[in-house]
Parts: C-alpha cells; structure tokens; sequence
C-alpha cells in the first residue's frame, strides 16, 4: 500500500517495540544498516522530547494541585 519493503517495515516496527539498541542489531542482521540511523536518530529525539514534556507536565499538575 505505502510501497515499503519488509526490511524497512521490520527495522521501524522493531525501533518502536524494542528500541535502538536492538533495533540496531536487526539492522546489522538484515543488512540495512543505511535504514536504521535515521530511525534511530529520531527515536532517540522522542524519547528526549517526551522526558523534558512529561516532567513540565508533572511540575504543572503539581502546581495546580499545590502539592
């Protein structure tokens, strides 16, 4: 449907299951290591955006509930 292949497909659904590192070694497996830094690049931009956004979130909260 999207015309992607099943290496890529693997390599993404693998990022999102099981992380970069192991997301890596698939890559490494397969041979696509060329598909796998991007993915991996922005995963890691995720996981850095989500920490700082949950922590704002949590400090709000905390100060609109005044604990």
């Amino acid at each position: 449907m999207l015309r992607l292949n099943a290496a890529t497909l693997a390599i993404a659904f693998q990022i999102n299951v099981g992380g970069p590192a192991s997301a890596m070694a698939l890559a490494t497996a397969r041979g696509a290591v060329d598909r796998v830094l991007p993915r991996v690049a922005v995963r890691l931009l995720g996981y850095a955006i989500g920490n700082d956004a949950g922590g704002a979130m949590g400090a709000l909260v905390r100060g609109v509930i005044g604990y």
